[in-house]
């Protein structure tokens, strides 16, 4: 794993997973929840594997899509345009990884409904990802906090910073 300082590392427990996002695609995913906030909100996580594919590099962020449903409780991506902007970006070796997503002034711990909706995107052929990660930020612009997580065997697998 090639990290640089600039760099957030998450793991599991047992260290057979990893993900990798630099603190400015953290800074920007807590740029469209401030400017969202008191609203939920979320978008797509993209990128790439290591060689030995244990951890997942996200390269870039994708905010909300046009068309997506923004609430003080939930948040509702819209799908309709997501699979051909997927499509032209797996043409250059970045690839859907999973989502990312607001609680505003709450706890960032996954709901009943993230689990689900993450279970369903693990089935998702279309998708090409069947363990898809979630980075979920909780609290606001005074104190943020964050769980990543991702869905393996159709069980949820914490991801601790490291």
């Amino acid at each position: 794993m090639i990290q640089s300082k600039s760099d957030l590392i998450f793991q599991s427990e047992d260290k057979a997973f990893s993900l990798q996002i630099s603190y400015d695609k953290m800074e920007l995913m807590r740029n469209i929840c401030k400017k969202s906030f008191p609203n939920e909100t979320g978008g797509i996580l993209i990128g790439h594997y290591s060689e030995d594919c244990k951890v997942a590099i996200v390269t870039q962020i994708l905010g909300p899509p046009r068309g997506s449903s923004h609430f003080k409780s939930s948040f509702v991506r819209c799908g309709k345009s997501l699979l051909p902007i997927l499509d032209k970006l797996w043409k250059k070796n970045q690839y859907y990884l999973g989502e990312w997503h607001f609680h505003p002034s709450a706890s960032p711990n996954p709901s009943s409904t993230d689990l689900s909706t993450m279970k369903n995107l693990s089935k998702t052929k279309e998708l090409h990802c069947p363990e898809p990660i979630m980075i979920i930020i909780g609290g606001n612009a005074d104190a943020w906090s964050e769980y990543a997580m991702l869905i393996y065997q159709d069980k949820p697998i914490k991801l601790n910073r490291v």
